[in-house]
């Protein structure tokens, strides 16, 4: 995908059957700088000639299992996290290191996934409002 910054790649890691396609975001097109993962309509985004299809990767472990994690509150300041496996969901107030690579539960489009990969915006950072 073409930035400002120049090329981002994104890998379609798979489709969780309540949230939607899953896209995991990396600086270079060996997959080996992962930047983040985010909710992203790839198939329609591809469609519509906004993103190129360059080939195929095997998926990533940690994306092996779609367990995804999403904030209650403002995503900037969560006042705890919803952590969905499956048919289970809990609640949990802070996020163990394990749950920090779960993926964000939150969808963008085009010019809000652009913004993020120009900010320069990773797992781990304060999302930008």
């Amino acid at each position: 995908m073409p930035t400002p910054e120049g090329l981002a790649y994104l890998q379609h890691v798979g489709c969780h059957p309540t949230f939607g396609d899953v896209i995991a975001v990396f600086d270079d097109i060996d997959l080996t700088h992962f930047r983040f993962s985010i909710l992203f309509p790839i198939g329609s985004a591809a469609r519509r000639k906004m993103v190129t299809r360059l080939g195929r990767a095997d998926i990533p472990q940690r994306f092996q299992k779609l367990i995804m994690r999403y904030p209650l509150g403002p995503l900037g300041q969560p006042t705890g996290w919803m952590i969905v496996d499956g048919e289970e969901r809990h609640r949990t107030e802070v996020l163990t290191a394990e749950q920090k690579l779960y993926v964000l539960a939150f969808a963008v489009n085009l010019a809000k996934l652009e913004e993020l990969i120009s900010l320069g915006w990773t797992e781990g950072q304060p999302f930008p409002d």
